[in-house]
């Protein structure tokens, strides 16, 4: 028996890195933003780091291949995988979340990352339940006009998407984004202040 859920939000710490940033200011002056893929991982962010500092997961557990990219009027940026745990052997707790992106420069990079610590989910092995998630990772992309993603090649889609037209809509009482028909989907996004910087840095140069 399948059971379809969705992430609730619990990625309070993630951020856009300084990987991501660097991405975004190339966008700026017409390059591309290409998505990659998404990774879900088990291993704790290193008490140094955040998650702007982060290159790359921890611990890496699943690829999760893309299957959605939309761009919207807020720039705002929703990327969508669909995954399983039928080729799950061992259960490991989801922790962190990671958006690769490619950077023409510097090829793959990790354009956001976040941590759930302590709240991490347990993901069974499929012998013991089988498990199917939609994984929404929401990221602000600023005025980049060329973003699109590398899609799995093999996607059938058996049920549909969840589809997020206009973000800033859509905003829950609890501060976590809802879908149209109100299911939570993950957040990874910027603050204010960080989108301010990178325009500043821009204007600057």
């Amino acid at each position: 028996m399948s059971d379809l859920e969705q992430q609730l939000g619990t990625f309070a710490d993630n951020a856009i890195t300084a990987l991501g940033e660097d991405l975004i200011s190339k966008a700026l002056t017409g390059q591309q933003i290409k998505f990659t893929r998404i990774v879900l991982g088990d291993g704790y962010m290193p008490a140094a780091q955040s998650p702007q500092t982060m290159t790359d997961v921890v611990s890496p557990r699943v690829d999760v291949p893309i299957t959605k990219c939309e761009l919207n009027t807020s720039g705002d940026a929703v990327v969508g995988g669909r995954w399983d745990n039928s080729q799950q052997d061992e259960g490991f707790y989801w922790r962190e979340l990671a958006l690769y992106a490619k950077d023409p420069d510097k090829g793959e990079i990790l354009y956001s990352y976040g941590n759930s610590g302590g709240t991490a989910e347990w993901i069974p092995a499929a012998t013991a339940t089988l498990v199917e998630k939609l994984i929404d990772v929401i990221t602000f992309v600023g005025y980049a006009t060329d973003v699109t993603a590398v899609f799995d090649p093999n996607f059938n889609i058996s049920i549909d998407e969840i589809t997020i037209p206009e973000i800033d809509d859509m905003w829950g009482t609890t501060g976590g984004v809802v879908g149209p028909d109100g299911e939570a989907v993950t957040v990874v996004g910027m603050t204010e202040p960080e989108v301010d910087e990178i325009f500043d840095e821009e204007e600057g140069a």
